[in-house]
């Protein structure tokens, strides 16, 4: 029997997931829906889309804010806040990325030991668990 795992989605993850799109792997996909694993939403994916929300360069149904209440209503994951620790760990990190949301993404999951669930090849060059 595969051993449980603790998900973090990235943010392009979370969008594709709510939307219901074909846009996700079927590995990511039926990690999300396997009932054993763990995922968590970190509050800097929300933070995210809020302002591609609010620049016009995405579209999100019924608005970045009703998507988070959806996951909290729903309890379909665990939502993470930025912590101290998040932070120090994002400064030990080598500045292959310069999109400080994923740097952040990438910190909470190499700090918290959880396995990124994204496509963004960029991530390969950190020392965290991905899945795709």
């Amino acid at each position: 029997m595969a051993e449980a795992v603790k998900l973090l989605l990235d943010t392009h993850t979370l969008l594709w997931w709510a939307q219901d799109t074909d846009r996700l792997s079927a590995t990511a996909r039926r990690a999300l829906i396997n009932p054993r694993n763990q995922v968590a939403v970190s509050v800097v994916s929300v933070w995210e889309l809020v302002i591609k929300e609010s620049l016009g360069r995405i579209a999100i149904e019924g608005g970045a804010q009703a998507l988070a209440a959806s996951i909290i209503a729903s309890q379909f994951a665990e939502i993470l806040d930025v912590t101290l620790s998040d932070v120090m760990e994002w400064g030990t990190l080598p500045p292959v990325h310069r999109d400080p949301f994923d740097r952040l993404l990438i910190a909470q999951a190499v700090g918290r030991r959880l396995t990124l669930v994204s496509c963004d090849r960029a991530f390969t060059e950190y020392p965290v668990g991905l899945l795709w």
